[in-house]
């Protein structure tokens, strides 16, 4: 049988791939920056990932060989840092 979402149909094996939200796993391959702003209380890191693992769902939207470049932005709290923006 299939599963019925808003969007779309599932069958079983689409919804057993979906059930957890997880389409890849990355890792972080290379930290090319990170800039300290707002006099020490925020940071913005650069870098890059590459996709590790892909579930089966997940090769219909990831390119396996794909290099991306993201920036992140931290703000320090007093027990640490947070990740606030991504």
């Amino acid at each position: 049988g299939a599963t019925t979402s808003s969007i779309a149909n599932f069958t079983d094996f689409g919804t057993t791939s979906t059930s957890t939200s997880v389409i890849r796993k990355f890792s972080v391959d290379n930290i090319s920056g990170i800039k300290e702003m707002e006099g020490g209380k925020m940071t913005q890191a650069e870098y890059s990932i590459s996709n590790k693992t892909i579930t089966p769902f997940g090769n219909y939207f990831n390119d396996k060989t794909e290099i991306t470049q993201k920036t992140s932005y931290f703000s320090k709290y007093d027990d640490g840092w947070r990740l606030t923006r991504n």
